[in-house]
């Protein structure tokens, strides 16, 4: 049966043994009030008013919507994200069981701290058959935490007017952070999929958030990895990436238009009496990822780079004179003739082919 209950004379409702019944309704006027629903685990729609602060940790949901126009703080330990909780108020929302592949944190126009996990064990990359989680967060002006951990299939930050901070964990197979004006700092410690129909490589695309500063990798088996556009990106890590995709796969690699930095020494042309000196690339940076690199180019018949990757660097010294990408002063190396300086840098400028990778050495 259906539990209805409004009350202006109590400051606390404690049904804490109940853990099924039909639709419940529970409206305090006392927002300082307190709900106790600890054990309460039936999919049915739920509704409370007046407490600032709510707590379902048995809830799941399926079909049931929960509904509150005034918790300022929630925590769901089981809900499946789906359908997703109406929140009117919500500040902190903490989901620890997420198990839909659409939820949408921007609906939340008040929320300003948000945890979301993956329901563990729901998603396997050795079968690929049970629900995925997946977590949008798109044009909000009010987040400025976000924690994300796993698993989930796939997490878009993108948009947040206000985000400062980023941290993962767990496996997130595709993670995209984009557009994020204020964000200063991200901790990534999440991994990937192995296996399974899930298990098709990792994906990281990092573009377009203009204070991010620096960028360190938490996954292996790469497929994507894009960071452009950061423009006060200076210091980025990708020794995180050691195992190569296996035959048959197809990888994409653009890193462009941040502000790392490194020296670029250009060819020496042969003359009569000093043999030619092939041109060298100093990057910390790219030297991180040198020796995934050269892994792949091992395997060059069996995996493809996708077309239009590309490494570059955004403030590269050469001499005492500065140019504003390698790119620019790579181009210079096709005018070198093939006998006197048989170079292996080519006409597209940047970084795009395996020799032109082999180059690189500290800076």
């Amino acid at each position: 049966n259906a539990i209805g209950i409004t009350t202006s004379a109590v400051t606390a409702v404690a049904l804490p043994l109940l853990a099924t019944s039909g639709d419940i309704t529970i409206d305090m006027v006392d927002n300082n009030g307190s709900v106790d629903l600890s054990l309460f685990a039936s999919d049915v729609a739920v509704t409370v008013t007046g407490p600032q602060t709510l707590s379902l940790p048995s809830y799941v949901a399926g079909t049931g919507l929960l509904t509150s126009t005034t918790a300022k703080t929630v925590t769901l330990a089981k809900h499946s994200g789906a359908p997703a909780p109406a929140l009117a108020a919500v500040e902190t929302l903490t989901m620890g069981a997420l198990n839909t592949a659409a939820f949408n944190i921007s609906a939340y126009t008040t929320l300003k701290v948000a945890s979301i996990t993956g329901k563990s064990g729901t998603t396997s990359g050795a079968t690929g058959t049970a629900a995925v989680a997946g977590v949008t967060s798109s044009t909000n002006a009010t987040v400025t935490s976000l924690t994300l951990a796993g698993p989930m299939v796939t997490a878009v930050v993108d948009g947040q007017s206000k985000l400062t901070t980023l941290a993962t964990s767990g496996i997130i197979n595709s993670l995209t952070v984009s557009s994020c004006a204020l964000l200063t700092g991200v901790s990534f410690a999440h991994t990937h999929f192995v296996g399974g129909t899930l298990g098709t490589g990792s994906v990281l695309v990092v573009t377009g958030n203009p204070k991010l500063a620096s960028l360190t990798t938490s996954t292996n088996y790469m497929k994507t990895l894009t960071v452009t556009g950061n423009a006060l990106l200076t210091a980025m890590n990708f020794n995180s990436y050691i195992d190569i995709l296996y035959p048959g796969s197809s990888v994409g690699i653009t890193i462009s238009g941040n502000k790392t930095s490194g020296l670029y020494t250009a060819p020496v042309v042969q003359t009569p009496t000093t043999p030619w000196v092939e041109a060298i690339v100093k990057s910390n940076d790219l030297l991180t990822l040198k020796a995934y690199i050269a892994k792949m180019s091992v395997n060059v018949a069996a995996i493809t780079v996708q077309a239009g990757s590309l490494l570059d660097l955004d403030d590269c010294t050469v001499s005492t004179s500065t140019s504003p990408t390698l790119s620019s002063l790579m181009l210079v190396g096709t005018l070198y003739n093939v006998t006197t300086c048989p170079t292996v840098i080519d006409a597209t400028g940047g970084i795009n082919i395996y020799a032109e990778m082999a180059l690189v050495v500290a800076n």
